[in-house]
């Protein structure tokens, strides 16, 4: 992968329903994913005479607009043909505002899993199983029966497989983030959980709910980043940020609790192994990280001297999951106590030290969807004035992307993120 070839103007095909392509009439079309957050469009068009929206509101939107998703496909492409595929999204909402004789129409759009994960029947169904089945019973339930087709991809945990869990009434999407939220430790790797989506109008609409550890890592091309020679350059500008101050409270996370079925007590003063409610970087050696070296990343926060002549060490304590009323779950509560705390220390590594990267539009299948993210990695060749490789140099992981598309140019933006050069972890 790398640098698009880039020709002239980029194109839009995008269509409202059924209707025919209004993509020669759009002004603007941002097209944005994140790990854990599926992906929204945004979509912007000139509307003279108001004849886009009155088609729309009297063929199918006010007549089945809060009854059914009303369908957004959209291509973004180059005139070399190099294209994104078409893809498809459900509109949210949409508003129009201008004078009587026409003016702009603007809509949001989302993917498929999350539309029809957001719309719950308040039940209170028990599910049985262990979590894997539970999580794709879910789906199968409020995504791909109503949808009426989709695929799904769960990593397996290895909790009992008579398992009984209620739904309590929660919508969809609530009730599995209640499961993933705590069960990190359930999984193989022992890292945490992701979920993405894919609308690709080639395949069926896809949901992955797999751990990091368990996902392919994809890898997104070099970018060269020169400063003896700015028109090679393959970056328009960048966005760097990075929080030192995080170690205070993420150097280490801490839980606690009692054993329903034991009476034992876990908490940092019996976990003298600091295996069991102790989570940090020692415990997490199955994420996902890339090659650097001391002089592109920070150390790994340590113990911090005191006056008192002890070392300090940070920490933070969150309270863990109960556990489970009827033991059932098959695993000791030593051995999942640490879900929560495991799950929160992994998210939060995206935030040390994180660079957003503006480049040429990039029409690659790889950037059209969200299964890859948080796991797959970039290089930026970064040379100084002096000829030397910069501190920003090197390998980054991918945690998120955005298309901003507007009649005269393509850009779009690769937010990265870098673990401590010195932590434990697979290198992808």
């Amino acid at each position: 992968m790398g640098q698009p070839n880039v020709s002239h103007a980029p194109r839009l095909f995008l269509s409202i329903g059924d209707g025919q392509d209004a993509g020669y009439m759009f002004e603007k079309f941002e097209w944005k994913s994140f790990i854990n957050e599926g992906y929204v469009v945004r979509a912007k068009l000139i509307d003279p005479y108001w004849n886009i929206i009155r088609d729309l509101a009297t063929t199918t939107y006010l007549s089945q607009g809060r009854r059914k998703p009303t369908k957004v496909t959209w291509e973004i492409e180059w005139p070399t043909n190099e294209k994104t595929g078409k893809h498809i999204g459900y509109i949210t909402d949409l508003d129009a505002r201008g004078i009587n004789s026409g003016g702009k129409l603007e809509f949001i759009a989302v993917d498929p899993p999350s539309y029809w994960l957001n719309a719950g029947d308040s039940s209170g169904k028990q599910f049985e199983g262990n979590l894997t089945k539970v999580i794709e019973d879910v789906i199968n339930q409020y995504f791909i029966g109503p949808n009426g087709n989709g695929k799904k991809e769960v990593s397996q945990t290895s909790d009992d497989q008579k398992g009984s869990w209620w739904m309590m009434r929660m919508d969809p999407k609530t009730f599995l983030s209640s499961l993933l939220e705590w069960s990190a430790s359930l999984t193989k790797g022992k890292t945490n959980w992701i979920v993405s989506s894919s609308g690709s109008v080639e395949d069926e609409p896809t949901i992955w709910v797999k751990e990091q550890a368990d996902r392919k890592s994809e890898d997104y091309g070099l970018y060269v980043l020169d400063m003896n020679t700015p028109a090679a350059n393959d970056a328009y500008n960048f966005e760097f940020l990075s929080d030192n101050f995080i170690s205070v409270f993420q150097r280490q996370m801490i839980t606690q609790g009692i054993s329903r079925t034991s009476g034992k007590f876990y908490d940092r003063i019996t976990d003298q192994d600091r295996k069991i409610v102790h989570v940090d970087d020692t415990t997490t050696g199955e994420k996902k990280k890339v090659d650097i070296d001391a002089e592109h990343g920070f150390a790994k926060p340590g113990a911090v001297p005191s006056a008192m002549g002890t070392p300090h060490e940070w920490s933070t304590s969150l309270m863990a999951v109960p556990q489970h009323n009827a033991g059932d779950i098959g695993v000791k509560y030593k051995d999942y106590i640490d879900g929560r705390a495991r799950s929160v220390f992994l998210n939060m590594l995206r935030f040390v030290m994180r660079i957003k990267l503006r480049v040429n539009g990039d029409p690659s299948k790889t950037l059209a969807n969200s299964h890859n993210l948080g796991v797959s990695k970039l290089k930026i060749a970064w040379i100084d004035g002096d000829g030397k490789s910069y501190f920003l140099d090197g390998e980054w992981l991918v945690y998120g992307f955005h298309h901003l598309v507007t009649r005269g140019d393509w850009y779009t933006d690769l937010y990265c993120y870098r673990t401590d050069y010195d932590s434990s972890g697979q290198n992808v």
